[in-house]
Parts: structure tokens; sequence; C-alpha cells
């Protein structure tokens, strides 16, 4: 500290300076960094986890669309109806099916918690389909057997 006693006061003045200088470029490049940091966590929410949140959503809307119209199917009378309805299943399951490819095709290998969900809603739509389609089948056959 002897040395900053023997030193001019405009030497002293610079010195300060230099350092709160040096400080400010450092805090800049942090700053600049984490922006950085922070551009790239927006891009992936705003590019995948927004995509694949309304592909989620798509396939909900496509479920409960095939739940009205398979609730259709056992209500209307008209055999046309019926098959107008039978047919919206159909385009309902199509919207379905791309919307759950284009969540996994989005979703990383890296992600197991998201693979996993993936298999389980799978899982369930093998399950659903065909038990879907029996019901179907078999009103249109007892419904067929009554006229």
């Amino acid at each position: 500290m002897n040395f900053l006693k023997n030193m001019k006061i405009g030497k002293r003045l610079g010195l300060s300076f230099g350092i709160i200088l040096v400080f400010m470029v450092v805090l800049v490049v942090l700053g600049i960094r984490s922006m950085a940091n922070i551009q790239e966590h927006m891009d992936k929410i705003v590019k995948l986890n927004n995509v694949r949140s309304e592909a989620a959503n798509q396939m909900g809307e496509a479920i409960r669309e095939v739940s009205i119209s398979l609730r259709n199917v056992l209500l209307v009378k008209e055999s046309s109806k019926r098959e107008e309805q039978v047919s919206r299943i159909a385009t309902e399951r199509g919207k379905y099916d791309t919307a759950i490819k284009k969540v996994e095709e989005m979703t990383p290998a890296t992600d197991t918690k998201g693979l996993e969900i993936i298999t389980k809603v799978k899982s369930s739509q093998d399950t659903a389909r065909p038990l879907n389609n029996k019901v179907v089948a078999s009103y249109l056959k007892w419904v067929s057997q009554l006229w």
C-alpha cells in the first residue's frame, strides 16, 4: 500500500479508472454471454416446447372429437348420419396420428421421460382404438338386425 501513497493523485485516479474499466468490460462480456444463453433457451421454448405442446393439444382435441362422434354413432337414428360420424372418427384419428408423430419426432432421444410418456400414450391408443371399433361394429350389427 506504500506504493499508492507515493503515487501522484493523477496516477492513482488513472489506475482506479483502469480497474473500473476492466471490471466493466468483464461485466459486459458476462452479460453478453448470459444473453446468448437466454436466447438459446428462449428459442428452445418457442421452437420446440410450444410446438410439442400445440401438437399435444391437437391430440386431446382429436380424442374429444372421437368420443363425441362415438357417442353420436350410438344416438343418431339415421344411417347416413351414423356413417358420417364413423367417417369423422377416422378423420380425427388421422389428425391424432399426425400430431403424435410430430411430438415423437420433436422429442430428443435424450428425453427419456418424454419418450416414456409417448410410449404410454401409444399403448393406451393401441388399447382404445380396437375397443372403440368393437363398440361401433357391435352397435351397427345390432341396429341392422333391428331393421
